[in-house]
């Protein structure tokens, strides 16, 4: 099981989440996001292998953001943390 959102974030900003700007939560959830991406796409057996843009047009239909944040359980962590992240 790997660490939760709310760890993870507390750890992203050392600790100091009431410090935390906008930017460094949008940074952040990029984060998690390209994190899931890459888990999703390295377990993918179907993926293009010869073709670069065929990869990333792949990736882009199968894994983009708009999939992440309505399937993702990271995603929906990250929901939930929104409004309270400076008290993480």
């Amino acid at each position: 099981m790997s660490m939760s959102i709310k760890k993870r974030w507390k750890n992203y900003c050392d600790g100091d989440t009431r410090s935390a700007t906008e930017d460094d939560w949008n940074n952040f959830v990029m984060k998690v996001y390209a994190t899931w991406c890459g888990q999703q796409m390295q377990a993918d057996i179907n993926k293009p292998t010869k073709n670069a843009s065929e990869l990333l047009k792949y990736a882009q239909k199968l894994y983009g953001y708009q999939v992440f944040v309505t399937t993702a359980e990271e995603y929906k962590e990250l929901a939930l943390l929104e409004s309270k992240r400076s008290e993480a």
